[in-house]
């Protein structure tokens, strides 16, 4: 098979159908969750050559539905970054626009006042990075919208925006037509979106993960959830967790911040947190100009957001 044949193919094999998995903590309490298959087109996984089955909680709260398959369907890659393109967004006040790559903001997040600025601002950022990416939206995507992610080069034949899929909350009347004219767009629906857990003392599941195989390790951790809801919560002086206090925050600048900066700290805060260690955010005007991210010294993490 040729290598790009590959990339096109949906691998086919014997998948699993169902996941059951019984949590008993250490107070003697348990509970049963029951996994069946998500209902989306599966194209492989990490890798071309990698069998990929998503499954979702029988009573999930969120999870993405398939509203426009595209040629091939999802790869896993796209799927985790639909997913983690909401860690972002859950914490925008407006209409937002997370472009991801990887699971990271490859250089494009922001919010605006309204969808398709937010598009433009994360696109325009890095549209290098941003070739190939799954771009997604805190607000549903609507025609004038939809009508700008298909625009095609001045050849006619080339999309103007690269995009290997979309994703948002939902898509108002005409966006789907406007989307069916690019036959290998595909396109996510967030069910649940509202419901995803943001601040301390949300109710939240715990994080599951395989440590690297299903019948090896696996490792239940808390879920990241912020203390910083507001602008004025960067600027507490000092925190309580437990029975620790945590003194010397705030601001520490010679110089008080502007609530714009203060609003673009809260921003860059959340961003941080989607973006891989060593994460750097640099925000500016509501925009993540500048992501530094993947590096192992945060001192050429820091280098690299500000070349």
């Amino acid at each position: 098979m040729a290598l790009k044949d590959m990339y096109r193919t949906a691998l086919t094999g014997n998948k699993p159908v169902g996941v059951k998995l019984t949590i008993t903590y250490e107070d003697g309490s348990s509970r049963d969750i029951d996994y069946t298959t998500a209902g989306i087109t599966e194209r492989y996984g990490t890798n071309p050559h990698q069998l990929f089955r998503l499954l979702v909680n029988d009573k999930y709260n969120f999870r993405v539905r398939e509203v426009k398959t595209g040629k091939q369907g999802f790869s896993l890659t796209n799927v985790e970054d639909a997913v983690w393109a909401t860690e972002f967004l859950k914490y925008c006040d407006g209409p937002a626009c997370a472009v991801m790559k990887h699971e990271n903001p490859c250089g494009g997040a922001a919010q605006s006042a309204d969808v398709v600025s937010a598009f433009l601002k994360s696109w325009w950022v890095d549209w290098i990075a941003a070739f190939g990416s799954v771009v997604g939206f805190s607000r549903p995507i609507t025609k004038e919208l939809a009508q700008l992610l298909v625009e095609k080069n001045p050849d006619g034949k080339t999309a103007k925006y690269f995009i290997e899929a979309v994703a948002a909350p939902g898509y108002e009347i005409g966006a789907l037509d406007e989307l069916a004219k690019r036959g290998d767009l595909r396109a996510l629906e967030y069910d649940g979106f509202d419901k995803i857990p943001r601040y301390v003392g949300d109710t939240a599941s715990p994080v599951i993960k395989t440590l690297p195989d299903a019948d090896g390790m696996l490792s239940f951790e808390d879920r990241f959830l912020s203390r910083i809801r507001t602008d004025e919560d960067l600027l507490t002086p000092q925190i309580t967790r437990g029975d620790e206090v945590i003194t010397g925050l705030g601001v520490v600048t010679k110089r008080h911040p502007t609530s714009q900066e203060l609003r673009d700290l809260r921003y860059a805060w959340h961003a941080a947190y989607v973006l891989r260690s060593n994460a750097v955010a640099i925000f500016k005007d509501g925009v993540l100009i500048s992501p530094g991210t993947g590096q192992q010294d945060r001192v050429r993490a820091v280098n690299y957001a500000i070349d």
